[in-house]
């Protein structure tokens, strides 16, 4: 994931204020936390540009729960920023609450 990041890319999280800068802070801010779970991406759209349904791995449930769209802008290949929006309704982009 890192190597497809632009030098001055961004990842946020709304409506957490926090936000990571640059392909060094985006992967210690990775591997301390989101990589130590386990997740699922299904392929989405929004507003034109490429996203992602975000998948959780609950353990209890014994399925992946809806966690977020993450959004992607593009700057030529390199991936320039991700927004991740936490929460809302994934059947608003045509996804399921639960996926396997």
């Amino acid at each position: 994931i890192v190597a497809m990041l632009a030098d001055d890319a961004t990842y946020s999280m709304p409506p957490l204020a926090e936000w990571y800068r640059g392909p060094a802070a985006i992967r210690g801010w990775m591997l301390a936390g989101p990589l130590t779970n386990r997740w699922r991406f299904l392929p989405a759209g929004a507003n034109a540009q490429i996203a992602f349904g975000t998948y959780l791995w609950d353990e209890e449930r014994g399925t992946y729960v809806w966690c977020a769209l993450d959004v992607l802008r593009l700057d030529g290949d390199r991936i320039a920023e991700v927004v991740s929006c936490l929460g809302g309704d994934p059947a608003d982009f045509g996804l399921p609450e639960v996926t396997e």
